[in-house]
């Protein structure tokens, strides 16, 4: 605890040291920070989903799982509305395969692997970008099926927000009663203001929700108890020309507590948890060293996360557990100019991780980890059509093996508008401390688990082969890819449970997105096609087994009409049925949605978002986990 806390003491400390200035510096600089991270920068040939904050606005997004649903090719686990657990999947790949990326920092932890994305408010997103398939080689462990990477909003000085969202379930009117018209509000603000040279950045969000909502078992409407929600986050950010480049600072934090209703099938009606977490990042960039030939990106970053859990149910096994969790990280992104055809991107980056959590006190200490990476990623510009980008990462851990990753891409454009793409690479992701490291527990009814401090990375081998057309209004992409993995950890059986490098996995596919926009019209859609193989045990390719939790087929649309002051807009997701991984199948569903905005005056607008229009019966994390009825959010937004 005494390394935590000293941890947590130097975040506070650096959260005030140093400065950063937007992209809109006027010395000339480009936004460094912001390519040196951006998957379409890193990885040129590979499919990349793009959603402003626009269109996370015009959805009615909460918070960052929400807000990815909109994009084409991405599935969400979601264990409920609001401040339920929610991940991501890409490809068919886990959570934890599933690297989340927030200004430059990741996310995912060596505590647990994956990242709950209920902890980002949908209000300080201002772009996410979805990288599809294995990158570690430019970005590290844990990237096997792909990358998240959220920037956050820095509004400008002068500039002032106040934005208000209120969530009703109609349908419940006759179980919950009036108070299902309000059942969830959100307030957020956010400006921005000049100190001397600096700019400063600041935003903040309450959020609340009542203990139920509205669900379909069977057909029956019912009521979802305890899934209440309170929650308070804020961010401050500091710029400022600094060196001849420029500096910046970021301090974050958010403490919420809600309840934990659990599986329909084993309900925990008074589990609750409370979820603390602060967060400090100091950089510094430029594009104006070597006479302009090189570009720098410095960040050190630091973390401080908790989770309470309290088990208030009456039985044999007390499930109280208490998780901090702490990170300190250097990093490094670098670009230098080697000739008219060629540039060479580079970088290192170090981290400490540290958990003290209340599972692990069978164990003389508590985890830790520390890490290295370097990677090198030249480009060449074969003539004015051809550019081939190679790269190779080298990775080293204390407890686990990490080694090499590499990385191809390539693209070629016959003509302005088509583009052929070609990638590929050598992916990992590291073993939890879970995983590794949790102490032999018997839980009293038959069932007991432990780590495995032998367990290997999971390693995979990633193609893509797409084309990118682009004619006047319209817009197509697609993409054939596959993915094999191998050394999936799994554990040894049911009952005495020990997880092993076992497994493999063989997930070919496809993809297609089509948009239009012209005029007051704009539409798109996007279809995915997935035959995840599960080659565990004496499986072979010929026994077509699939894997657990994954749909075959996905589809997402939207179309939007705007005239004057005034938007509407419909979209759909569709995904097909799958096997669930405790037994027996989950259907597939439609979920509908239909939004509207209406601009009073310049800086004032209404909005309207539906959700689930068609009251359907659905779980997008297994059977046992309903999603709510049909929703209705409306909003309104004041800029000054």
């Amino acid at each position: 605890m005494r390394a935590l806390a000293c941890i947590a003491a130097l975040i506070l400390a650096s959260a005030w040291i140093g400065a950063e200035e937007p992209a809109s510096y006027e010395a000339g600089l480009v936004d460094v920070e912001a390519e040196a991270y951006s998957p379409a920068h890193l990885a040129p040939a590979a499919s990349v989903t793009v959603i402003e904050a626009k269109e996370i606005e015009a959805s009615g997004a909460s918070n960052a799982a929400e807000a990815l649903e909109a994009g084409a090719g991405v599935w969400v686990n979601r264990a409920g509305p609001g401040g339920a657990a929610a991940s991501a999947s890409l490809r068919s790949a886990t959570s934890a395969q599933v690297l989340v990326v927030l200004d430059g920092v990741r996310l995912n932890d060596a505590r647990q692997g994956g990242f709950d994305l209920s902890l980002i408010p949908a209000s300080s997103i201002e772009r996410i970008e979805v990288l599809k398939g294995g990158a570690s080689a430019v970005y590290g462990a844990d990237a096997l099926g792909g990358v998240i990477v959220i920037t956050t909003k820095k509004a400008k000085p002068g500039r002032f927000a106040l934005s208000f969202q209120n969530l009703s379930y109609p349908t419940a009117l006759a179980k919950g009663g009036a108070e299902e018209l309000v059942d969830g509000q959100s307030l957020g603000v956010e400006g921005g203001f000049a100190l001397g040279e600096a700019e400063i950045s600041a935003s903040g969000e309450l959020e609340r929700a009542s203990g139920s909502y509205p669900y379909k078992v069977e057909g029956e409407r019912e009521l979802r108890e305890n899934a209440g929600l309170l929650a308070g986050s804020g961010r401050l950010a500091i710029a400022a020309p600094l060196w001849g480049g420029r500096g910046r600072a970021e301090l974050s934090g958010l403490h919420r507590k809600l309840g934990v209703p659990g599986m329909l099938s084993s309900p925990t009606p008074e589990d609750a948890q409370k979820d603390s977490e602060l967060r400090a990042a100091l950089g510094w960039s430029s594009d104006a060293l070597a006479g302009g030939d090189l570009s720098v990106d410095l960040l050190a970053h630091g973390a401080w996360t908790r989770v309470d859990y309290a088990d208030d149910t009456d039985d044999a096994y007390d499930n109280d557990t208490t998780s901090d969790f702490a990170s300190l990280g250097l990093e490094s992104r670098d670009e230098l100019a080697l000739a008219s055809w060629a540039n060479l991107g580079f970088g290192f980056s170090a981290a400490y991780e540290a958990a003290d959590s209340t599972v692990f006190e069978a164990n003389d200490e508590q985890p830790g980890r520390f890490s290295l990476g370097a990677y090198a990623e030249p480009e060449l510009r074969l003539g004015d059509r051809l550019s081939v980008t190679p790269a190779l990462r080298l990775d080293w851990s204390e407890d686990y093996a990490a080694g090499f990753s590499a990385m191809l891409n390539a693209v070629y454009r016959p003509s302005e508008e088509l583009a052929l793409k070609l990638s590929g690479g050598r992916s990992y992701r590291a073993p939890t401390f879970i995983e590794l490291y949790w102490p032999y527990t018997d839980y009293g009814w038959g069932y007991s688990y432990e780590g495995n401090p032998d367990l290997d990375p999971e390693r995979s081998w990633s193609a893509e082969l797409g084309a990118e057309l682009s004619v006047g209004s319209l817009s197509l992409s697609a993409a054939a890819y596959a993915r094999w993995v191998e050394d999936l950890i799994v554990s040894t059986s049911d009952s005495a449970s020990k997880p092993v490098n076992l497994s493999e996995a063989f997930v070919p596919g496809a993809e297609l997105v089509v948009a239009y926009a012209a005029g007051p019209l704009s539409a798109s859609a996007g279809y995915e096609f997935a035959y995840p193989l599960d080659l565990s045990g004496d499986y072979t390719i010929g026994d077509d087994v699939n894997l657990e939790n994954v749909s075959r087929h996905k589809l997402s649309a939207q179309v939007e009409v705007a005239i004057g002051a005034a938007s509407a807009g419909l979209s759909g997701r569709y995904w097909s049925e799958r096997t669930l991984s405790f037994g027996g199948e989950a259907e597939g569903a439609l979920i509908l949605g239909l939004r509207g905005a209406y601009e009073i005056k310049e800086g004032m607008r209404l909005g309207l978002a539906v959700e689930n229009l068609l009251d359907e019966e659905y779980a997008a994390n297994g059977a046992d986990y309903p999603m709510p009825g049909l929703a209705v959010k409306t909003s309104f937004r004041m800029e000054l």
